[in-house]
């Protein structure tokens, strides 16, 4: 996927979807409208929303100094993955490595991060 999409007049998809919300649209109407899963758009509104949600303290995903292979979640995030976990009957580290094995597999990044970039 190469870049931003443009949709309903607005430069992203991302821009879209922010501007049906605001008009008090429905997740599944939202869906229909833009041509997309229901479960994409919850996507794209938790990227969209990801900057308000960093704290110094809580920065994304690092690479431990002196250790390969190995990353620290920001309390925050494990608080946020948590209750999937217990639902689905394994550790918040295990959930996290499963999303992101799922999301390199099958090539997520820009429907999930609707950021721009070029693969």
């Amino acid at each position: 996927m190469a870049g931003p999409i443009p949709c309903l007049g607005h430069p992203t998809r991302t821009a879209a979807i922010a501007a049906l919300r605001e008009q008090g649209l429905p997740t599944a109407e939202i869906a229909r409208r833009v041509g997309i899963p229901v479960k994409t758009v919850s996507a794209l509104e938790c990227s969209a929303n990801r900057p308000l949600r960093k704290t110094p303290d809580a920065r994304a995903l690092a690479e431990h100094p002196g250790r390969d292979g190995v990353l620290i979640l920001p309390r925050t995030l494990v608080a946020d993955l948590r209750f999937a976990a217990r639902r689905r009957e394994m550790s918040v580290g295990r959930l996290a490595i499963e999303l992101l094995e799922h999301i390199a597999r099958d090539q997520l990044f820009d429907a999930i991060l609707d950021d721009g970039a070029c693969s």
